[in-house]
C-alpha cells in the first residue's frame, strides 16, 4: 500500500474512531459502514487491486465491494472528496519528502 493510502486510512479510522480491525470485521455497525466504505473507494481510486483482490484485503466478496461503491457515492458524496483531497495532499507532501531526499 502506498503510504498516502496508508495515511489516508489511518485518517478516516481516526475521524471515525474505529480501527482498521473494525472495518475488516464483518460487523454491519452503522457506526462502521461508511468508513468501511470510504476505504474501500480509495482503494478502488488509488491502487491497482482488483475488485476480487480489495475483497480478499477487507474479508469480503467482490460483488459486496461493488454494492458497497455504489451506494458510497450517492450517499456520502462530500466525504469521498474531503478523503480524496486529504489522499492527493499526502500523496504530494510524500513526493516531496522523496524528492528533497535525493
Amino acid at each position: 500500500m502506498n503510504k498516502a493510502l496508508h495515511s489516508t486510512i489511518k485518517k478516516i479510522c481516526f475521524d471515525y474512531q474505529v480501527s482498521l480491525t473494525d472495518i475488516k470485521s464483518s460487523r454491519r455497525n452503522p457506526r462502521i459502514i461508511e468508513p468501511r466504505w470510504l476505504c474501500w473507494e480509495l482503494y478502488k481510486n488509488h491502487s491497482y487491486h482488483s475488485f476480487p483482490k480489495i475483497g480478499s484485503i477487507f474479508n469480503r466478496d467482490h460483488s459486496t465491494i461493488i454494492q458497497g461503491l455504489k451506494k458510497i457515492k450517492i450517499r456520502y458524496g462530500d466525504k469521498v472528496k474531503k478523503y480524496e483531497d486529504f489522499y492527493h495532499a499526502e500523496k504530494e507532501k510524500y513526493s516531496e519528502k522523496t524528492n528533497n531526499s535525493k
